[in-house]
């Protein structure tokens, strides 16, 4: 698409004039509204509602009937909906009755017929986010998550028929033809903290990467000597680096926490706009103009290879009052940084499944711990990497409430989404 700027001429009143034109022109060609659709904040038993923002993108005002569709489900939705220009309104459709899904997937298809303004249409796969309460035992067996609601990603954005019934059960594998680009995750949580588990399929498992704990970051620059092949005599010359003189040129790609071979990335947007680094939006400007902060807690779960002591880790990517950066070695230490604290994971696989569990004690993530205390929703998003690449998995990705936004995951420089996908938590009985 191209952009243009509009200025006035520079002559006394032209620029008034420019925003008044602007303002009574009429645009054609585009969807007269934009659709925002919400995930379920309850089991489909509890009959929730469905929140979708529409947003008249006209200057003049709108008004038409409304569908909707939410899988086989079956939905209380208003007729008829009426937008004054460039309104903002939430509509509610309450789901009234119909069966709950396996996969925990319903597509969603809604369309507004504004007549001679045009016809509005939004599809989109929208499901049930709770985050279970009960105790998890951290081993990598996924038999204790029964019953908890999965949150089920596909490569190529869909999931087949024939996995429902193996995406809802957390301790059966995936069909025999699921190699990577495919995976659920379970949350839960207690007294304690908040749990999380992962099946993923994955047939080409990663050795694993360092404990960045105990990271020998001298290991990525070139040694005090090293050598150089005479053309001539073809003997190996040394060639030392000045006395005195910090090695500083790389010898190669240093690794670091994020995307390491075969991890699990995790995010939580908890904290208000007020209490996160950055301004949302800039003076004259909105919330999703350009890339915002969208992850409070952000955690890279890491198998650690058996070359460096085996076992895993979990690694603040993002934390309150920590530094933004990408943890390249040498990089000037700050606070915050460093291995969760009072956290446990294990990861297991068999048959072609990649199996993690993670446990987060309260006192690491208290943003968290706020909001269940406040009895609001916490933002949540996940994100596989294989090294065999499976492109940007992400529970965000390509979802109304998000956007593409390089600062929700590390690292900054490939594909991500904004941390906008809401959670409920189960109250206590």
């Amino acid at each position: 698409a191209d952009g243009y700027y509009l200025r006035a001429d520079g002559k006394p009143g032209s620029f008034a004039a420019l925003l008044a034109a602007v303002e009574a022109g009429r645009l054609e060609g585009l969807q007269p509204v934009e659709f925002v659709a919400h995930d379920l904040l309850a089991p489909v038993a509890a009959k929730p509602a469905v929140k979708v923002e529409l947003r008249n993108l006209t200057s003049r005002p709108l008004s038409g009937k409304l569908s909707a569709k939410l899988g086989a489900l079956k939905l209380d939705a208003p007729a008829a909906v009426a937008l004054a220009p460039r309104e903002h309104k939430t509509v509610e459709l309450r789901v009234t009755g119909g069966e709950a899904d396996p996969v925990n997937a319903y597509a969603l298809s809604l369309a507004l017929d504004c007549g001679a303004d045009g016809l509005a249409l939004h599809d989109e796969v929208l499901r049930c986010n709770v985050i279970a309460r009960r105790a998890i035992q951290v081993d990598g067996n996924l038999a204790d998550w029964q019953g908890a609601l999965p949150q089920t990603l596909a490569g190529d954005g869909t999931v087949s028929p024939n996995l429902q019934a193996k995406a809802w059960w957390p301790d059966q594998p995936f069909p025999t033809e699921a190699k990577k680009g495919l995976a659920s995750v379970w949350l839960a949580y207690d007294d304690k903290g908040l749990y999380l588990a992962a099946k993923i399929a994955d047939d080409t498992p990663h050795p694993g990467t360092l404990r960045m704990t105990t990271r020998d970051d001298d290991q990525f620059f070139y040694p005090e000597t090293t050598y150089v092949r005479d053309a001539q005599t073809k003997e190996l010359k040394p060639m030392t680096w000045p006395a005195g003189v910090r090695r500083y040129s790389y010898r190669g790609w240093p690794i670091l926490p994020a995307n390491a071979g075969d991890n699990l990335q995790i995010g939580f947007n908890a904290l208000s706009d007020d209490d996160k680094p950055w301004y949302p939006a800039a003076p004259g400007t909105w919330k999703g103009f350009a890339g915002y902060w969208s992850t409070d807690y952000e955690y890279a779960l890491n198998p650690v290879a058996e070359a460096y002591g085996g076992g895993t880790e979990i690694w603040r990517l993002r934390y309150p009052g920590m530094r933004d950066k990408h943890f390249y070695p040498r990089q000037p230490r700050g606070p915050n940084e460093g291995p969760a604290q009072g956290g446990a994971m294990a990861v297991r696989r068999e048959a072609g499944l990649r199996l993690v569990e993670c446990f987060l004690p309260w006192e690491e993530i208290p943003g968290v711990k706020a909001c269940l205390d406040a009895g609001r929703t916490v933002k949540f998003s996940y994100r596989v990497n294989d090294d065999a690449d499976v492109g940007c998995l992400e529970l965000a990705r390509s979802r109304s409430v998000s956007q593409q936004c390089n600062f929700a995951f590390k690292p900054d420089w490939v594909e991500h989404w904004a941390n906008e996908v809401e959670f409920a938590f189960e109250q206590k009985e």
